[in-house]
């Protein structure tokens, strides 16, 4: 997360222990003002080691970190801000990253509803396996 995500992202953490995740925290550790390409550089970094398979990216509007995030080959990035896209991003995109916009996910009970919704869809694939097969080859 940047400074925007910041204590949004201690509330994912008590979600994810809730549901006995394991998780890396890539920072940022503070709500002072910071740049989120750094963090979201440490989780690409992160999943090309193989430290983790999945991530979140939280900001202000998750636009900028899903954009940057999806430059890299192996990520899959999807702006999820409702349990709707968070299934599509799933179900549909195979995605393995999640930005989460911090301005309109405003609410505990509201990121519960996504991490449940993600947790709980499976990949469709299908015609959509040949899809993502065709985003991850440009």
């Amino acid at each position: 997360c940047d400074h925007s995500g910041y204590e949004m992202s201690k509330v994912l953490k008590k979600i994810l222990e809730f549901f006995k995740l394991k998780y890396i925290d890539y920072g940022t550790y503070s709500s002072e003002s910071c740049d989120y390409v750094d963090y979201t550089s440490a989780l690409v970094k992160g999943m090309e080691r193989g430290d983790c398979s999945h991530g979140f990216l939280i900001c202000r509007s998750g636009a900028g970190q899903n954009m940057y995030a999806n430059r890299f080959k192996h990520i899959r990035s999807v702006l999820v801000n409702d349990e709707y896209t968070a299934e599509m991003s799933i179900s549909h995109n195979c995605a393995n990253v999640f930005s989460i916009p911090s301005k309109y996910v405003y609410n505990h009970y509201k990121l519960y509803g996504i991490v449940n919704k993600l947790l709980n869809t499976e990949f469709s694939g299908g015609r959509h396996e040949v899809r993502v097969r065709k985003i991850m080859d440009v």
